[in-house]
């Protein structure tokens, strides 16, 4: 009997996995801080989502969910120029067409995105050959930059002008060059960028945050998903082409969404490092025993930083640790404080710790405060409140058990 090579093995176990999805079933998380091991997401319909489990279909509210992974591949690099930059962070390869207020993209995994310009924090509309790398570069400077501008063709040259967009069309973009507003030959503008302006807020509704095989990222609202493709909001989004999700919920809040009322900072030799929204202290992204968390708070002994809810919500979640980046005396004492209680709760880690998960009642609760204090040596304490999340859960059934 001929023993199969390992190419041949490793064929075979792709084909069976792609027969059986379940069988490379990820963890999928809820806003309440559960997970649910060994399961997929298989379906959206009518604000309910079917999770696959090795027991059986489990249906629970979509507002539920938190994250939860649809692929088993290997992600392209995020690196490189992308034609469509929002200011949520979203960022696409496509085709883009203007129709007035809003911009559409079209590509080979999303279709029929649409966003109004108020969203939109850059567009670069085409590649010219020959002179790609002169524009790219003074494209990417302006990205840089919070401000409006539209980057023209001079000849072969870039030409940055200073000027907002109002609207787009097939063949003109309509800018405003200090107080007047004019019509910009679309074939000589290679893309634009918009400065971050005050929106409206999102819907009350549940978006998925689509993670993409080529490195991009979209939201949309989440209104069903099949075994083909995702669907809201007008668009589509192939399944096969979505990684990851990540749930904005109706039902949760990340805790880097809000504005703290109070900060107190102190760090080494009385210079504080400012703490950072998702990010680690000193930059970079929130990593803690290898794994990476893309919301947070980050930041370094000594700091207390307090909320208001004003008794809004119910539960607050969190993972607390001594981020990768920081040095093997990394050390801190974590605490939580609800209103005045006399005793937070509080967990001292160092840099081997694996990160301490939270999860406190805070029902009625008006002031949140998190306090980290040394625990050592005070130097490279470089620490993260990782997953940092408010919620108000629906109420679910418990997942179906082997009956046997």
């Amino acid at each position: 009997m001929t023993r199969p090579s390992a190419r041949q093995s490793a064929v075979g176990l792709a084909l069976v996995l792609l027969a059986n999805p379940a069988l490379f079933a990820d963890t999928v998380s809820f806003v309440n801080g559960d997970e649910s091991r060994q399961t997929t997401l298989t379906s959206v319909a009518d604000g309910r989502a079917i999770l696959r489990t090795p027991n059986g279909d489990w249906n629970v509210p979509v507002a539920n969910l938190a994250t939860a992974r649809l692929s088993e591949s290997t992600p392209e690099s995020a690196a490189g120029s992308r034609n469509l930059y929002l200011h949520n962070g979203d960022k696409l390869d496509g085709t883009i067409t203007g129709e007035g207020e809003t911009v559409r993209l079209d590509s080979a995994h999303v279709k029929g995105l649409t966003a109004p310009l108020d969203s939109v924090k850059a567009v670069r509309f085409g590649r010219l050959l020959g002179t790609q790398a002169k524009f790219e570069d003074a494209f990417q400077e302006l990205l840089a930059k919070n401000r409006h501008a539209v980057l023209m063709r001079r000849g072969d040259k870039p030409f940055p002008l200073e000027a907002r967009v109002l609207a787009l069309t097939g063949k003109t973009v309509r800018v405003l060059l200090g107080e007047t507003p004019r019509d910009v030959d679309a074939q000589k503008v290679y893309g634009f960028v918009r400065a971050k302006e005050d929106t409206a807020p999102a819907a009350d509704v549940v978006r998925a945050r689509a993670f993409l095989v080529d490195g991009g990222r979209v939201t949309i609202p989440l209104e069903s998903m099949d075994k083909a493709e995702l669907r809201g909001g007008g668009a589509t989004i192939a399944r096969e082409a979505v990684l990851r999700i990540e749930i904005e919920s109706p039902l949760a809040k990340r805790l880097s969404e809000l504005e703290p009322i109070n900060v107190e900072e102190v760090s080494l030799f009385g210079k504080p490092r400012p703490w950072r929204r998702n990010e680690m202290v000193i930059g970079g992204a929130l990593r803690m025993r290898g794994k990476t968390y893309t919301s947070g708070l980050g930041v370094h002994t000594r700091s207390r930083i307090e909320f208001v809810l004003g008794g809004r919500w119910k539960l607050f979640f969190v993972r607390c640790g001594i981020d990768d980046a920081a040095g093997d005396e990394g050390a801190a004492v974590f605490r939580v404080h609800r209103d005045n209680e006399p005793e937070p709760r509080s967990a001292k880690l160092t840099r081997s710790d694996r990160p301490v998960t939270m999860r406190i009642d805070v029902t009625g609760v008006d002031r949140l405060v998190l306090e980290v204090l040394p625990g050592g040596s005070y130097t490279s304490d470089f620490c993260d409140w990782a997953d940092a999340r408010l919620s108000n859960p629906e109420k679910m059934d418990p997942p179906p058990t082997n009956q046997k």
